[in-house]
């Protein structure tokens, strides 16, 4: 009788195992083995269903498109359901835009002149919005017909993750309505830091943005012109094919939670860098700015005036007014 039990027991243990095992949620990588990748899938079995994880990739320079993300980043909320967005930050944009050039991220918010090399250079992108932030001034004259005959600090175009450069070339376009033409009229001085950013003598001018204008250095300076003659969108946001053919609604949802990021960043600034100095790889010296993000499709007048004053090719207006996602 005893040895019947016990068989019993034994028979029952090992129907239980089966059941356990044959309940066990099974998870396995499909398609390709490199993490890099802008889309991994993972398919999990439970009771016979199958349900699909997908992993995307969204990219960011550091620096000011980095720090456009801070509350995603820090959030890291679910934007659509069955989908994960895996964050990748970039300390160079020389690392950025090889993996663009590898059509890595499926997502990427990035300088806005990068942005237009991409879609020039590669039809798998498509411009999503585009991004400003503060104004830059020019101190030390009233009016932009005072250049004549200054000389005018900048940042190095070639640093900052390539931000002052759109910057500087809006200076000289909107110094050339004028009538006003670099090197004949006037001059500019390469700077590589802020502690630099001093009037030597008389005739130098500086260009800085709005958001330094509080700091110590520049309160003597009551006279000052803002460059607003026309856009100076600094960032841009792109979405690679495989994204925005197979996934439009995480386009979507990425494309309004971004453009709340970048509300929120301009009405909560101090929780902002409180944010950006929780996440390591986001540059945490940023000062406190406002960005206004827009939508590609309803701004795409301004935008090819901006590439007009970059001094692109005409050809190259077409092209970009052909790469602006308009939604399904």
């Amino acid at each position: 009788m005893f040895i019947r039990k016990k068989y019993v027991i034994f028979f029952l243990l090992f129907c239980m195992g089966i059941i356990l095992v044959a309940c066990t949620p099974k998870t396995e990588i499909i398609g390709t083995e490199n993490t890099d990748d802008s889309t991994l899938q993972a398919t999990d079995t439970i009771e016979g269903e199958e349900i699909q994880n997908v992993y995307i990739t969204c990219a960011a320079a550091e620096g000011l498109s980095a720090y456009s993300l801070t509350k995603i980043l820090y959030e890291q909320p679910t934007l659509t359901e069955g989908i994960t967005l895996d964050y990748k930050l970039y300390n160079d944009v020389a690392s950025l835009k090889e993996a663009l050039s590898n059509k890595e991220p499926s997502i990427a918010v990035l300088p806005f002149t990068l942005a237009i090399d991409t879609l020039v250079e590669q039809d798998d992108y498509k411009l999503l919005g585009v991004a400003k932030g503060n104004n830059h001034l020019l101190l030390g004259i009233e009016s932009l017909y005072d250049v004549k005959g200054k000389s005018i600090k900048v940042y190095d175009p070639s640093g900052y993750q390539g931000l002052y450069s759109s910057s500087i070339k809006r200076l000289t376009h909107d110094l050339a309505l004028k009538g006003l033409i670099l090197d004949r009229d006037y001059t500019l001085s390469y700077i590589d830091a802020m502690e630099d950013m001093v009037q030597t003598s008389p005739n130098d001018l500086l260009m800085i943005e709005e958001v330094y204008l509080d700091n110590p250095q520049f309160k003597s300076y009551n006279n000052y012109v803002t460059l607003d003659e026309v856009e100076d969108y600094q960032l841009a946001v792109i979405v690679q094919r495989d994204a925005y053919e197979v996934y439009p609604e995480l386009v979507s949802s990425f494309n309004n939670a971004y453009y709340r990021a970048c509300i929120w960043l301009s009405a909560n600034p101090e929780r902002a860098i409180a944010y950006a100095m929780q996440i390591d790889t986001t540059q945490t010296t940023m000062p406190v700015r406002s960005i206004y993000y827009f939508n590609a499709d309803k701004s795409i007048n301004q935008i090819l005036q901006m590439i007009d004053w970059l001094g692109y090719r005409q050809n190259i207006k077409e092209r970009i007014s052909n790469s602006v996602y308009k939604g399904q």
